[in-house]
């Protein structure tokens, strides 16, 4: 199979979602934005604040963003980690920024389905490695 370079000049690209539309939507966590692709063009989609790393397609059609916040290299001081929704039409809401009493320091990817939360491990507490549901419980990767 052959690669192809369809965009370049990004910032720092992941979390890939194909929109019912068939659009390619990206979280660029150097820029604060999600970025669009289609028909050999990237457009700004929303502009999410902070560093967004990953991203699920929800079945409301919205994206679900894990949001990394004030991180080094972000520029924006005010992003707060958490997990965001950004509508179709770009409008973007911080859903929650812990769960069942933790802090989300720094959330990386989403899973969907369930829409359970790797953290990144930062924070004043060590704990042990965990996800949380999205009903709130948080499930230690400990045996």
């Amino acid at each position: 199979m052959k690669a192809s370079l369809l965009q370049s000049g990004l910032g720092f690209p992941e979390g890939p979602v194909v929109m019912g539309d068939g659009r390619l939507v990206l979280c660029d966590g150097n820029t604060g934005e999600l970025l669009s692709y289609a028909d050999g063009r990237i457009e700004r989609f929303a502009r999410t604040g902070g560093s967004p790393w990953g991203a699920v397609l929800g079945i409301d059609g919205a994206v679900y963003v894990t949001q990394g916040g004030n991180v080094p290299g972000s520029g924006d001081a005010s992003a707060v980690s958490g997990i965001q929704r950004v509508s179709a039409g770009g409008t973007v809401e911080l859903l929650f920024s812990e769960v069942a009493g933790y802090p989300l320091y720094g959330p990386n990817d989403l899973v969907r389905l369930a829409l359970p939360v790797t953290g990144g491990g930062r924070g004043p507490v060590a704990r042990p490695p965990a996800f949380w549901t999205s009903c709130g419980q948080r499930r230690s990767l400990e045996r």
